[in-house]
């Protein structure tokens, strides 16, 4: 399809006859909604009376009628018929439609517009003077497109062929020069871009002719195609050099086709894949791809995807069903979680209320108190918690949230008992006690529970002295038995009066009454028959006579067990004042930093697992030493 200039002549164009005519273009009006390809182009007739054909949007004009005219001319279901007034209607064949308007899709080929060239206003070229110097280039460049000016043209030929004409005295040589030289780049311009046009459109067209042969396909030879397609005029156009070359293009357009085609397929096989798989109900996560081919390999959904991708989306879907598992069991954790944090929740509010009613204060244990709630709901809800701290840690939570209280009111209960001189031992009431310090204490803002918590533990302590004492006087009491000679048939009658000197008064110094020191006699003597350590028969012994035994008579290694018997008491001593010491600010049982509010069940947890291993290094020590 060879492009044309409207204003040409029907001979050979030249691009100088071209520039020759000025015509009026049509207006092309912005179009408010986007026009079909066929709308664009219009029909015109030249001043020769030749039909050529004009796009409105690339401004291109071709003597052949374009391939998207002759598409509507065979898909129109339109005719044209004339009314007796001399009014054009049209009728649609398929619809049964008739209308006064011409429809988009029809083309009437007695609709050509006829395009008149723009009037020229005539310039007196005679008077030199009234002309400017952009008026004199003009009308000498109008001469030499006049006089049919050509790429080959040299100077010397443009000067001589326009030296007759009026316009020639418009101009100097150099000017004249210079509107040569710039009018022959832009002939030179016109005709590479006219013939780039024409080798493109050509191209175009081959490509077409390929593309619309069924026949051919990639496998066909250059020499095959080409005897299929000799009769097209659109071959016959193309110069046989250049067939060769548009025939490789058309074999990557073709191959692009075809893989464009193949990549529609293989989504729409893919697309239908995905959709199987999230359909089937018989996958779940422990579904393997082998299981899951040998079930599926009748189907045709699965029959039409390759191997290769069939086996990735089955991967993917799995991933899909991991992560979507993962976010429920994460979804039911959550869920486990608000329902432990409620149910403890609802057990601290139990806690705070018999805290409240004085249930519970700084020196409560949980033994103790786990028999008042043994029957409540909270308490019962929480042992069936799944997770989160049990409710022996939130009572004890709740406990050292009293101690704070404690510790103040304790330092101002011992200020008072120093001030009134009053002492708390293993014997005392409650009822003097507190009518002692009771009226002090409302003066001071103390605690009722704190008070009497106070006395248990003051009169526990004055115990655990007179115990201690009596443990002494004990050990000592078996110290001096030690010593003495003893058999089977021994009393505390007999032997009490033969005792020496040291060993009598040692004795008399020991808080035991001679009841007490009976039954510790028998007890001494129950372990000796245990151990069978009596002494032998002699003649001393049998006369009755008791002596103190002398060192040969001890048992063996007796001075290394009493030096490592030693040792250890020192070291249970040192031991003993670094509890009195921590007692006030720790739990002698339970040693539990009391947590803040914000703190978290992960960190009561880290806690306690750090307070086993510090139990743990503890008895550890505790067992070296005793080995020592």
């Amino acid at each position: 399809m060879s492009v044309y200039d409207p204003f040409e002549s029907s001979s050979p164009s030249s691009t100088a006859a071209r520039m020759a005519t000025e015509v009026s273009p049509v207006k092309s009006h912005k179009p408010k909604r986007r026009r079909s390809a066929a709308s664009l182009w219009t029909v015109h007739k030249n001043n020769d009376g030749r039909i050529y054909y004009h796009n409105s949007e690339t401004r291109k004009s071709v003597w052949e009628k374009p391939k998207e005219l002759r598409e509507l001319e065979e898909n129109s279901k339109w005719t044209a018929y004339v009314a007796q007034d001399g009014r054009k209607y049209y009728h649609n064949e398929e619809t049964n439609v008739t209308t006064w308007d011409k429809p988009e899709d029809f083309i009437d080929p007695d609709d050509v517009k006829e395009v008149k060239p723009k009037r020229i206003k005539r310039i007196d070229y005679t008077n030199k003077d009234k002309l400017t110097k952009e008026e004199a280039r003009d009308a000498f460049r109008t001469l030499l497109i006049e006089k049919g000016m050509t790429r080959n043209w040299t100077v010397d030929i443009a000067l001589q062929s326009t030296r007759e004409d009026v316009r020639w005295e418009l101009l100097t040589i150099s000017e004249k020069k210079q509107v040569f030289s710039k009018l022959q780049s832009e002939i030179i311009r016109e005709e590479r871009e006219e013939r780039r046009r024409r080798d493109k459109q050509q191209q175009e067209d081959f490509m077409e002719m390929l593309l619309e042969n069924d026949n051919i396909t990639l496998d066909t030879t250059f020499r095959e195609a080409m005897a299929l397609v000799a009769s097209d005029r659109r071959f016959i156009l193309v110069d046989e050099i250049r067939r060769e070359t548009f025939w490789k293009d058309f074999l990557i357009e073709r191959s692009r086709r075809k893989r464009k085609i193949e990549e529609v397929i293989l989504n729409e096989n893919i697309d239908a894949y995905i959709r199987f798989l999230e359909a089937t109900d018989t996958i779940d996560i422990s579904t393997t791809w082998k299981d899951f081919q040998k079930e599926m390999q009748n189907d045709t959904v699965f029959k039409n995807l390759h191997p290769i991708y069939q086996l990735k989306y089955f991967k993917k879907h799995m991933i899909i069903l991991e992560d979507e598992q993962i976010m429920q069991e994460k979804e039911e954790q959550r869920e486990i979680k608000d329902r432990s944090k409620i149910l403890r929740n609802n057990f601290r509010e139990l806690l705070k209320k018999h805290a409240l009613q004085k249930n519970i204060h700084a020196k409560s244990r949980w033994i103790e108190f786990r028999p008042l709630i043994a029957l409540e709901d909270a308490f019962i809800d929480l042992l069936d918690a799944p997770e989160g701290s049990t409710p022996a840690e939130l009572f004890y939570d709740q406990v050292d949230e009293l101690y704070p209280a404690y510790h103040k009111d304790k330092k101002k209960i011992v200020e008072i008992l120093k001030s009134i001189n009053y002492t708390v031992d293993k014997d005392s009431s409650l009822d003097d006690y507190l009518g002692a310090t009771q009226k002090l204490a409302e003066d001071c803002q103390i605690d009722p529970s704190n008070l009497k918590v106070l006395f248990e533990i003051l009169k526990k302590k004055d115990q655990r002295k007179v115990d201690k004492i009596k443990k002494t006087a004990k050990n000592n009491f078996f110290s001096v038995l030690k010593k003495a000679k003893l058999t089977e048939n021994s009393s505390w009658e007999q032997i009490k009066n033969h005792l020496t000197v040291d060993a009598t008064k040692q004795i008399q110094e020991l808080p035991l009454t001679d009841e007490e020191m009976n039954e510790l006699f028998v007890e001494h003597l129950q372990q000796r028959k245990e151990k069978d350590d009596f002494d032998s028969s002699s003649e001393e012994l049998e006369e009755g006579l008791i002596r103190e035994r002398t060192p040969t008579d001890l048992p063996r290694n007796h001075k290394e067990r009493n030096g490592r018997d030693n040792d250890r008491r020192d070291y249970d001593r040192r031991d003993d004042r670094r509890r009195r010491r921590n007692r006030d600010y720790s739990r002698s049982r339970h040693r539990r930093r009391r947590d803040s509010p914000s703190s978290s069940d992960e960190d009561r947890r880290y806690r306690r697992r750090k307070r086993n291993r510090d139990d743990y290094d503890d008895y550890r020590d505790r067992k070296r030493k005793r080995s020592y």
